[in-house]
C-alpha cells in the first residue's frame, strides 16, 4: 500500500487528507522539533507526529505532518521528496488513511512512462470523481518507476473509473497504462502470476554440464526462445523470464512472470493438458536465427560475458553432435504456479503409507506408473519406525494422473502388486500436505482426540487389567480369538521396547489384549505424576478407551512425553469435574 500508517493517531476525514504528508526513512536522531524547523517554511503546521517503536521507545523513521492547508503540504512534498535530510534520503508522500471503507477506492496503475507528470494524470482522471492523491513511485535517485497509485475519495468513483478503463484503453506518452484495484501483499500472494517450469528439455551431456560457457549460452538461448514465443502472442505479454540450468538434473528450469494471475493460470492449464508448453518447443537452428537477429553485442545477464558469435559457435557445435536441447522433449517435465510450498497443496503430490520395508523406489514407481507419468518418488522412514514400515511421497506430472491413481489404486486387478507393496495389502494414500498445513492438520486431529470421562470398573489392586467399559463388538473392533491369560501377556510385553521389537506379533493379539498391555505400561508413568493408583487407573482407562484412540496413537504416547503430560492433566480435570457433579 502507499504507506503503513494506520495507527499513526490521525483521525481526519478523507476530504481533509490533502493537507497531510507522510514521511519515511528519517534518521533515528531526528526529533519532532527538528521536523518543525525543517517544514515550517512551507506553511503553518497544525500537528507533527513522529512514530516510535513501542518496545524500544525510539524513532521508527516515520512521521506525519498536518499543515493548515493543502497547498503547503503539496509544496513540502514536491520540494523535499527524495532529498537528503542529515544522512538519509527521505520519502515524502501524501498521507492516506486506508481503513476498510477506503480500501476499494485505491487504484494500482502500471506501465507508466519515464517522464510521467502527476498533474496531467490528475487532470485526466478527476472527471471520474474526487481524487485524494496520485502517487507515482520513484527510486532513490528520484527517477520515476513504472507504477503508482490513484486514491479516489469514494469507492464508487474508483469502480466507475476501472469500468471505463476496461472499455477504453488509456494511453499516455505512448504507453498503454494498466489499472486494477489495489490489493495488499497478503492478497496478491494468493493470486499467483508466475509460472514455474522445470525439466522441459533433454538433459545436457555430462561433458557439457562441466563447461560454464555452454551453460550460460543455453540459458541465454532459452530466454530468447520463451520471450520470442510470447512476443508473438497478442494477449499474453510477459513481464519477465528467468532461466537456469540445474546442474544436478542437467535440465533447464524457468520462471515466467505474467502481468495478471489469470494469464498465468491460463498457461498453467495448457501445461496440464499438453504435458508441455509451446513456449519451450523450438529447435537449435531457429534459436541461432534469433541470436543472430538480436541487437546486442553480448549476453549481459550473467557474470560470464559471451559475445553473440561465441554463443552461436556453441550452438553449432551442439548441432553438429546431433544434440538439440531446444527441442523441448522431456518425460519429467514439471510445472506449477510459483508459491509458498509450505502453505500450499499440490494435488499432484500423493502421500503413501504402510509400505513394506523391503520395497524400494523402483518398485513403487513401476507400480504407480500404471496410472500416469510419475515425476519423482521420495522414500522416507515411517513416522512410526517400530512398525518397520516406510512412507513415500509421489509426484505425478498432471492432476489427472494423480486423480487416476487415487481412484483406481483400489482396483483388485492390481491386488498382487498391492500385497507386495503395502503391508497386509492395506492401502494408505492421501494428498501430501506441506509442512505448515501438516502441522495445522495435526493440531486439528489432536483437538478431535480428547479424553472422555468414563468411571472405571474396580479391578484387583495388584492386577492391572484395563478392560473397555462396554462389551466389544466383533465386527467393530475386529477382535481375534482372545488369549485367556492376559496377565501372562502383560509379563511377556513388559516394556515398550519389547513391543516395538516384536510389533508383528503384538499386532496379532486381540484389540482388548493390546490395550490392556499398553494400559499396564502407561499406568507406571501416570502414577508417577498423580501419586494415586485409583486416579491413575481412571486416567489410563480413558487413554486406552477404544472409541478414543487407535493402538498406534497410544504407542506414540510413549515417545511424546509432552502429549502424555497434557492428557494426564486433562484426565485430572475430568475426574475433578465429575466429583463436583456428584458431591
Amino acid at each position: 500500500m502507499l504507506n503503513n500508517n494506520e495507527d499513526i493517531g490521525i483521525t481526519k476525514q478523507p476530504e481533509q487528507q490533502k493537507n497531510i504528508i507522510y514521511i519515511e526513512n528519517l534518521d533515528k536522531v531526528i526529533t519532532e522539533d527538528f521536523l518543525f524547523h525543517q517544514f515550517k517554511q512551507f506553511g503553518d503546521i497544525s500537528i507533527i507526529k513522529l512514530r516510535r517503536d513501542k518496545y524500544k521507545n525510539i524513532s521508527s523513521g516515520q512521521a506525519v505532518i498536518t499543515f493548515s492547508d493543502a497547498e503547503s503540504a503539496e509544496k513540502a512534498r514536491l520540494t523535499l521528496d527524495n532529498q537528503k535530510l542529515i544522512n538519509n534520503i527521505i520519502k515524502v508522500k501524501p498521507y492516506i488513511n486506508f481503513n476498510e471503507a477506503e480500501k476499494n477506492a485505491n487504484i494500482y496503475m502500471k506501465n507508466l512512462p519515464k517522464y510521467v507528470k502527476v498533474e496531467e494524470l490528475e487532470q485526466e482522471f478527476q472527471k471520474y470523481g474526487n481524487i485524494l492523491s496520485i502517487d507515482v513511485r520513484k527510486d532513490a535517485k528520484g527517477n520515476c518507476l513504472n507504477y503508482g497509485y490513484i486514491q479516489f475519495q469514494k469507492k464508487d468513483d474508483a469502480q466507475l473509473f476501472l469500468e471505463q478503463m476496461q472499455k477504453n484503453s488509456f494511453n499516455y506518452q505512448g504507453n498503454q497504462i494498466h489499472f486494477e484495484l489495489f490489493k495488499s501483499s497478503s492478497e496478491r500472494i494468493k493470486e499467483l502470476n508466475e509460472l514455474f517450469l522445470r525439466g522441459f528439455s533433454h538433459p545436457l551431456p555430462d561433458n557439457a554440464i562441466q563447461d560454464n560457457k555452454i551453460i550460460v549460452a543455453i540459458e541465454f538461448g532459452w530466454q530468447m526462445v520463451i520471450k520470442d514465443y510470447f512476443i508473438n502472442q497478442q494477449d499474453n505479454q510477459i513481464q519477465d523470464c528467468f532461466v537456469k540450468i540445474d546442474k544436478n538434473t542437467r535440465q533447464p528450469w524457468a520462471i515466467i512472470q505474467f502481468e495478471f494471475s489469470d494469464q498465468a493460470k491460463f498457461h498453467f492449464n495448457i501445461c496440464e493438458n499438453q504435458r508441455s508448453h509451446p513456449c519451450v518447443q523450438s529447435n537449435i537452428f531457429y534459436v541461432i536465427e534469433l541470436i543472430q537477429k538480436c541487437d546486442i553485442a553480448q549476453s549481459n545477464f550473467s557474470d560470464m560475458k559471451l559475445t553473440i558469435q561465441e554463443i552461436v559457435s556453441i550452438y553449432q557445435s551442439l548441432a553438429n553432435n546431433k544434440f538439440d536441447i531446444f527441442s523441448g522433449v522431456s518425460d519429467n517435465f514439471f510445472f506449477n504456479l510459483k508459491q509458498n510450498q509450505q502453505q500450499s497443496i499440490d494435488q499432484r503430490q500423493l502421500y503413501f503409507q504402510n509400505i513394506n520395508n523391503y520395497v524400494n523406489g523402483y518398485d513403487i514407481q513401476s507400480f504407480l506408473s500404471q496410472f500416469g507419468n510419475v515425476i519423482s518418488v521420495t522414500m522416507k522412514q515411517s513416522t512410526k519406525p517400530y512398525q518397520q514400515l516406510q512412507d513415500c511421497i509421489v509426484l505425478y506430472q498432471t492432476f489427472n494422473d494423480a486423480k487416476r491413481a487415487l481412484s483406481q489404486i483400489y482396483d483388485r486387478k492390481y491386488s498382487q502388486n498391492v500385497n507386495h507393496i503395502f503391508k497386509n495389502g492395506i492401502i494408505k494414500i492421501s494428498i501430501y500436505l506441506g509442512k505448515n498445513l501438516r502441522q495445522e492438520f495435526n493440531q486439528v486431529k489432536k483437538q478431535r482426540q480428547r479424553l472422555v470421562y468414563k468411571s472405571m470398573i474396580n479391578q484387583q489392586p495388584n492386577i492391572l487389567l484395563f478392560q473397555p467399559q462396554q462389551p466389544l463388538i466383533q465386527k467393530e473392533y475386529n477382535i481375534k480369538q482372545p488369549i485367556n491369560n492376559t496377565q501372562m501377556l502383560i509379563s511377556k510385553y513388559s516394556t515398550i521396547q519389547i513391543i516395538k521389537a516384536q510389533m508383528d506379533n503384538f499386532l496379532e493379539l486381540s484389540d482388548s489384549d493390546q490395550r490392556n498391555i499398553l494400559g499396564a505400561l502407561l499406568f507406571y508413568q501416570v502414577v508417577k505424576v498423580v501419586k494415586n493408583q485409583n486416579i491413575a487407573r481412571q486416567i489410563v482407562g480413558m487413554l486406552i478407551e477404544p472409541s478414543q484412540f487407535p493402538i498406534s496413537d497410544i504407542i506414540e504416547l510413549f515417545d511424546n512425553d509432552a502429549d502424555l503430560q497434557e492428557y494426564i492433566q486433562e484426565g485430572l480435570e475430568l475426574i475433578k469435574d465429575n466429583q463436583k457433579r456428584y458431591n
